[in-house]
């Protein structure tokens, strides 16, 4: 380039000497980045590093649909190309896509546009199709968009023959049968998908199949709209799977893995391709699920419910009952179980990942927390949260890791009711203090993961009923590593240093945030 700087480009042909056979003047060759083209010397082209060529082009190339060059030539004459280059260049356009294809777009229009406001009407400043027509660069090319669509759809793979052994058919289930699945993909207790274990050799036989890299290597990436079967490389494992196209836009795709439920937002281009026919003869083998009789804590079910029953449920099998099936969104309602004496819902309510709404969980609290949760009584509530402070400090209660996670829950739930709150700060300290070392650290990390050690520790920088027993909790968990990474930090010991110097507590509250400011300080110095 004539800055003196090196860029990517692609070369679209080579120019060799008229006098010397074979001697190689130069190549031309346009920047993957800038869009530029132009005729350079041998010696400044170099071979870029593989690293380099993953990155996308950042350059996107511009076609006017509607107008081809004058006097039928094949391209427009470079002082067209110059006139636009002195209107364009710089200026923030509009335009209106008809077809996307890799880093290239047909427009049907390409506009400066401008606010006329005393009118509030957009009014068009610069038509790049108007200065080709005025300027007579250009004539009209009415048949542009049709030939186009019709390239298009001649591109595309054909449909399968209706004698063909290729179906695109899904797996289903007959209701009140029982199956042995395992989870693939989790959205929620409400949303999730299964596989067949019955199934799964054949999956795997295809996919190995799939991945062959000469098969791959055959296949030639090409622009396939919204609906279409494909394959599709997957970002976290870099192998590739049977997929449907969810969305397009410039050089990604949004895909839905058939298989598996699961789906990736943003694929490059180059990683999606046809499917050959003989691909689609295994039906798809995703069955969309909800579990029956759970419902979530609060109105909605969250990013925690959904890693708690991932967790749960990976690396395991269960047996799937079908209790209905749900034409509409081809959603079956099923039961599931490690075992016949381990239902899935029972365990998932003892995390309190949701509550059950006619099983019974093996929790020792969940009447108490299903009060905390549901009652809009204040009374009930801080009854509730004054027995289980009193149950577990009596210790004769099985406390499970769930425990903790609900008592995080309940925390930032009542949040602002300070009397409740003193109970289940106890709560939490107790539940902590019955844990021996290793599965303190554990239970640590998930009072940090839930964000509530923050709050309280924030609660501490003002007049608060609760000092003593966000206090005694910071305490209780110690100088443990993961809250060093306490975003609240410094901040919180600046804070309560502030406290006590400038809005002086009460005399009885005083030793608690003392007592906070010197654990803090032995976690972060």
């Amino acid at each position: 380039q004539t800055d003196n700087m090196i860029y990517r480009a692609k070369v679209s042909s080579v120019r060799y000497n008229a006098d010397r056979a074979g001697r190689v003047d130069g190549v031309l060759a346009r920047c993957l980045d800038t869009g530029e083209e132009g005729l350079y010397p041998l010696e400044t082209v170099y071979r870029f590093p593989a690293r380099l060529a993953e990155q996308p082009a950042f350059a996107t190339e511009l076609i006017v649909c509607g107008v081809k060059p004058a006097e039928n030539d094949r391209h427009f004459a470079s002082y067209c190309k110059e006139e636009l280059r002195k209107r364009v260049v710089g200026e923030v356009l509009e335009g209106r896509i008809e077809l996307a294809l890799g880093n290239c777009l047909w427009l049907r229009t390409l506009e400066k546009r401008q606010l006329l406001k005393n009118l509030k009407l957009m009014s068009s400043e610069l038509s790049v199709k108007k200065v080709i027509m005025d300027k007579k660069f250009g004539v009209s090319n009415e048949e542009h968009i049709k030939l186009l669509r019709a390239a298009v759809r001649e591109a595309l793979p054909q449909e399968v023959p209706e004698d063909s052994d290729v179906t695109t058919s899904r797996v289903t289930l007959e209701t009140g049968t029982r199956h042995q699945v395992c989870i693939s993909h989790v959205q929620s207790p409400h949303s999730f998908y299964v596989n067949l274990l019955a199934n799964m050799t054949s999956l795997e036989d295809l996919e190995e199949e799939l991945n062959d890299v000469q098969l791959l290597e055959s296949i030639l990436p090409c622009w396939l709209p919204k609906t279409t079967l494909c394959i599709a490389r997957y970002s976290k494992d870099n192998r590739w799977y049977r997929a449907e196209v969810r969305r397009t836009w410039h050089d990604k795709y949004h895909v839905y893995f058939v298989d598996y439920g699961n789906e990736d937002e943003a694929v490059p281009s180059n990683y999606v391709k046809t499917i050959p026919p003989h691909f689609l003869q295994l039906p798809f083998q995703a069955v969309y699920c909800t579990l029956s009789g759970i419902e979530p804590i609060s109105d909605e079910w969250g990013a925690t419910d959904q890693r708690l029953m991932t967790e749960l449920s990976e690396e395991e099998d269960f047996f799937c009952d079908v209790l209905s099936h749900s034409e509409s969104d081809n959603k079956y309602t099923v039961e599931m179980a490690y075992d016949d004496t381990m239902p899935l819902i029972d365990i998932l309510c003892r995390s309190h990942v949701g509550l059950d709404t006619g099983h019974v969980s093996n929790s020792a609290f969940s009447d108490l927390f299903n009060k905390l949760y549901r009652s809009d009584d204040d009374y009930v509530v801080l009854c509730a949260a004054e027995s289980l402070e009193v149950d577990l400090k009596a210790g004769d209660k099985g406390v499970i890791p769930g425990d903790l996670a609900t008592v995080c829950r309940l925390c930032k739930l009542r949040y602002e009711d300070e009397s409740v709150m003193v109970h289940l700060i106890s709560s939490l300290n107790l539940v902590l203090k019955m844990q021996g070392e290793k599965e303190k650290e554990e239970w640590v990390s998930e009072l940090i993961e839930e964000e509530v050690l923050v709050s309280l520790i924030k609660k501490l920088t003002s007049p608060s009923p609760t000092h003593r027993a966000t206090a005694d909790l910071i305490a209780t968990v110690g100088a443990k590593p993961k809250i060093l990474d306490m975003p609240a930090g410094t901040q919180c010991i600046v804070s309560l240093c502030e406290l006590c110097v400038y809005k002086q507590p009460e005399s009885d509250k005083l030793l608690s945030v003392l007592r906070a400011i010197r654990t803090l300080v032995t976690v972060k110095y």
